[in-house]
């Protein structure tokens, strides 16, 4: 049908990490060539060269989303952005214990 994503299911169904997912599905869904071209067009270290009022960057070695990848000749280059690169933190998360499950502010699902 005219419009329909190119799932690639097989993928899809096996995948281990989220660029598997993203191969398998995301980067279709937007018409993306390859997933490269999906993160490239994802990402803002596109424009922080662009950046013109100070700028704080928080990110995370453990991030799996970003999978360690961290734009640092890009942020070393414009004076208003500032990194602070963490060795643990996730993904939208700092926890306050190793175990995130004890973490204060982490509700018990069970």
């Amino acid at each position: 049908a005219s419009g329909a994503v190119a799932v690639d299911h097989q993928r899809l169904a096996s995948a281990r990490r989220i660029r598997d997912i993203d191969e398998a599905l995301i980067r279709r869904m937007f018409g993306y060539s390859s997933v490269e071209e999906y993160y490239h067009q994802a990402s803002c270290s596109r424009r922080l060269s662009d950046v013109l009022v100070p700028l704080l960057l928080v990110s995370a070695a453990d991030d799996p989303m970003t999978t360690g990848w961290v734009p640092l000749e890009t942020v070393r280059s414009n004076e208003q952005v500032i990194l602070a690169y963490t060795k643990h933190g996730g993904h939208i998360a700092w926890h306050d214990e190793k175990n995130v499950r004890k973490s204060h502010w982490v509700e018990d699902g069970e």
